[in-house]
């Protein structure tokens, strides 16, 4: 067959592209096809989780606990934002996925478009109020195209995808704003503690890379094989994902405890603050026999976003959340900073039993956002 315009080879080529994507998830191997998905996210976030980093490690090596403490206090209010914005993508993502399983592939341009000029006029907002106005995205957009026709804005395509974007968001922000609204717990035990506890999230969020972005390849295998009609790979491809969360919570762990000492020291000198490196490692020793509880339910919750079934998702996350910020801010002036740590699994414990006794209910099964879209 010949192809007579660039607009026709450009098509051909971006459907063969969709279809390899959706090869991968609805016929290989459901654990090696979670695998290979989440790779690629797990790197790049691990490079972001770098940079975030070195501003940590140079401010206190270089300048004193004082100036970590107040960079800690500040990292997790502005990860709020980029939680956000990463939620909602992912949010976005389900109906896409959903509709390349079901291999409707116009829809699937569609949506994309519909997501790409609403997070373009989201960005233009805030550029406004930062009076930074930038209308060469929209400009783009307006001449985006599919199969040949200038695509319109979808408002009930727009409609559907927020509804599952909202709790995306939610449970995407839930780790940093949890950090946020302990921190005043922490605060009370002075500077050098908050300086150990701010080196210890950061070292937190580095090791939950690779659960949260397992729990979002689990989203769109869930949303690409439901979408394909196929409900029985997903139940395959989350027992598959046990296997890939276990393995990389037995590495977490054993880093966590054979090599803190280094790692801690990066962030704060042994000697010269001791009650920082102490609360340092004392939280990333804690924590880092956990890091699996809280990839059960990225897995889990993975499944209901993937679905759309939203609701009781939402709610686990919620409680996962007002857990930890009761436990940190009522037990620990009782029974010391150690409390504001031990609220964390037992958030991210009970969101995980919430998640999962929904899931065996089976009501995921018959969620079909196509209808709605």
């Amino acid at each position: 067959m010949i192809f007579h315009t660039k607009r026709e080879k450009s098509f051909l080529k971006e459907r063969v592209m969709a279809q390899n994507a959706k090869e991968n998830l609805i016929t290989q191997p459901p654990a090696r096809s979670l695998f290979f998905f989440a790779l690629p996210m797990i790197v790049g976030n691990l490079f972001q989780q770098f940079y975030n980093m070195a501003d940590s490690i140079i401010v206190g090596n270089l300048v004193g606990e004082d100036a970590l403490a107040a960079v800690g206090a500040s990292y997790s209010f502005t990860t709020v934002f980029i939680m956000i914005a990463i939620g909602g993508g992912i949010g976005a993502s389900v109906l896409t996925s959903q509709y390349l399983g079901a291999g409707h592939y116009r829809e699937m341009k569609s949506s994309v478009y519909t997501f790409l000029i609403t997070f373009a006029v989201f960005s233009t907002l805030l550029a406004v109020l930062g009076f930074i106005v930038n209308p060469t995205v929209l400009r783009l957009l307006s001449t985006y195209a599919v199969e040949g026709k200038v695509q319109r804005f979808r408002s009930d395509m727009f409609v559907t995808g927020v509804k599952v974007a909202i709790p995306s968001i939610v449970q995407q922000s839930i780790v940093s704003i949890g950090m946020l609204l302990t921190q005043s717990a922490v605060n009370q035990f002075g500077s050098s503690a908050l300086a150990g506890y701010s080196a210890g999230t950061r070292l937190e969020s580095l090791c939950i890379v690779p659960m949260i972005a397992t729990g979002n390849a689990m989203s769109t295998f869930t949303a690409q094989n439901l979408g394909a009609g196929k409900p029985e790979r997903v139940r395959q491809g989350y027992h598959a994902a046990y296997g890939i969360i276990i393995g990389f919570g037995v590495l977490l762990a054993a880093v966590s405890q054979l090599f803190y000492v280094p790692i801690l020291s990066a962030f704060v000198e042994q000697g010269e603050s001791a009650v920082a490196f102490e609360t340092g490692t004392a939280y990333f020793r804690f924590i880092g026999l956990f890091f699996s509880f809280l990839g059960f339910k990225a897995i889990t919750d993975g499944i209901l976003r993937g679905a759309g079934d939203i609701k009781v998702y939402m709610l686990a996350n919620l409680i996962n959340l007002a857990i930890r910020v009761a436990v940190a801010q009522l037990c620990s002036p009782i029974w010391g900073i150690e409390l504001i740590w031990y609220a964390v699994p037992m958030g991210w414990t009970a969101n995980y039993l919430i998640s999962y006794l929904w899931y065996r209910t089976g009501n995921w099964e018959r969620r079909n956002l196509l209808r709605n879209a």
